[in-house]
């Protein structure tokens, strides 16, 4: 989706879950909407319903400090995390917001012990963490990908040697 879009998107849904009525624009067309028969309790707006944005980019990580709970990433070393916090940090700036304690940060993992003897080609370590390698490597194929296939853009751990 592109980073306009899910701006867009996010501030929408964070309106529609603060039980607010919001201008939203579909085919051309503006409206205002708004979760309908609250009373019938269909939706519980009464307790808030957070959200965490799972957006990388400066643009997506701005995104998620202007309308988000919390933010969700994986693969990412301290100095792309810090800079990342800092764009999420200046979002949220931006829309008047200041981040406390409440906005949490997810960095997903996998992890496998070895046994003695054992090695990452063990049948036992891929059934464990297999899947999550696939996640990450078409996680950092769609970055490369977008960003014209910059080969310094791939992870050491997963240049071919």
């Amino acid at each position: 989706m592109p980073v306009g879009e899910f701006r867009e998107y996010l501030r929408v849904v964070r309106a529609l879950l603060n039980g607010e009525v919001v201008d939203y624009t579909y085919r051309g067309n503006t409206r205002e909407i708004e979760f309908l028969h609250r009373d019938r309790n269909f939706v519980n707006l009464d307790n808030r319903i957070p959200i965490y944005v799972a957006g990388n980019g400066p643009k997506a990580c701005q995104a998620a400090g202007a309308y988000g709970d919390g933010w969700t990433t994986i693969g990412r070393d301290p100095v792309q995390l810090g800079n990342a916090r800092a764009e999420i940090d200046a979002g949220a700036k931006a829309h008047g917001r200041v981040l406390d304690g409440g906005f949490h940060t997810t960095l997903f993992s996998s992890t496998s012990v070895l046994r003695p003897g054992e090695d990452l080609t063990s049948d036992r370590v891929i059934n464990e963490v297999g899947s999550w390698v696939t996640t990450e490597l078409h996680f950092f194929y769609e970055i490369w990908n977008k960003a014209g296939r910059k080969d310094e853009l791939i992870p050491p751990h997963f240049v071919n040697k």
